[in-house]
């Protein structure tokens, strides 16, 4: 929010800090780069391959990935993905669950950031 929109919408002129430090950026490693990307697979990798071969699961939950990370509407996007909003939540919960545990197989360690 720039200051006249502030002004606009009855707020103080003053930012508050933690608008300021939200909008810093985040300094990000190669290493940070190379666990977002690993990250990003985990829909494809364990829901879609093996015994788990579920699109609908892994679309979800890629689509309230994203619509977290770009601040995005998850309902809108389940529209375009054709999906109703129980469905939808449903899928996402259920393929987060199974990601989850199959971490927990694998013994990927929690990152403690």
């Amino acid at each position: 929010m720039d200051i006249e929109d502030r002004l606009a919408e009855g707020w103080d002129s003053v930012v508050p800090v933690d608008e300021l430090e939200a909008a810093a950026p985040i300094p990000v490693t190669p290493e940070d780069v190379s666990r977002y990307y690993e990250a990003l697979c985990w829909p494809s990798e364990y829901l879609t391959k093996g015994g788990m071969r579920d699109p609908d699961m892994a679309r979800a939950v890629s689509a309230a990935c994203l619509a977290e990370a770009a601040d995005r509407s998850f309902a809108k996007m389940l529209e375009k993905l054709g999906l109703s909003r129980s469905r939808g939540h449903a899928l996402r919960d259920r393929g987060l669950a199974i990601i989850s545990v199959r971490l927990s197989e694998k013994g990927v360690p929690l990152w403690q950031g």
